[in-house]
């Protein structure tokens, strides 16, 4: 082997040693930004895009488990006049503390709390059926009323609150992952139209009760 041949060996060596560790950078890159990709921006918890995901990925999960999967959804009541009153700093910061109580409630790792939009959270429960979905749902309501957070255009009682709608079903193939969104969405306009600040559960003969 000629010095000028070990030479030019030496220089392919390097380069391809740059171009595996250039492809590795790459790859931290991509997983970094898919990543990013799936937060929301102000509250770090899950966004929706990946909610969805993630729902679905659940929903066939459980349907060869034959387990059941729960949903709650939470919106914060009257949050425009929240906002309206302290600003939208003041809203952020809101919903920064909440989103922080959502996620330190919830234990396992397979369990997701996700930001859906404005001031409406989502918890995605594999796993789970009504009575564990209502505990959770409970101390949720529970650890949000004990940060006795003001909340002057609040017509309850001058501090911040929760209505919650959930449901829990073992899913099937012959029903969209979308049926859970739709039912514990019912039940959250439900508990909107009985005057907020309180947890309705749908029931699976259609049947809305109030907790």
């Amino acid at each position: 082997m000629t010095k000028e041949y070990e030479k030019l060996l030496n220089q392919v060596r390097r380069l391809v040693k740059i171009a595996d560790i250039m492809e590795l950078k790459l790859k931290r890159v991509s997983q970094r930004l898919e990543e990013i990709s799936n937060i929301d921006y102000l509250t770090n918890l899950a966004n929706r895009r990946y909610f969805h995901k993630v729902l679905e990925n659940e929903w066939y999960r459980a349907v060869r488990n034959n387990s059941s999967l729960a949903l709650i959804m939470i919106d914060i009541d009257f949050f425009k006049s929240y906002n309206d009153i302290y600003g939208h700093v003041g809203g952020d910061k809101c919903l920064e503390r909440l989103a922080s109580v959502f996620n330190n409630t919830l234990k396992r790792t397979t369990d997701l709390v996700a930001r859906y939009g404005g001031e409406e959270f989502v918890i995605l429960l594999p796993g789970t059926n009504l009575s564990g979905a209502r505990d959770i749902a409970r101390t949720l309501n529970e650890r949000v009323s004990s940060l006795e957070l003001p909340h002057s255009g609040s017509t309850i009682n001058g501090k911040i609150t929760m209505s919650i709608g959930m449901t829990a079903k073992i899913p099937d193939l012959e029903v969209l992952p979308e049926s859970l969104i739709l039912e514990a969405d019912e039940a959250l306009y439900c508990a909107k139209a009985r005057g907020r600040n309180c947890i309705i559960e749908y029931k699976t003969n259609d049947k809305l009760l109030l907790k």
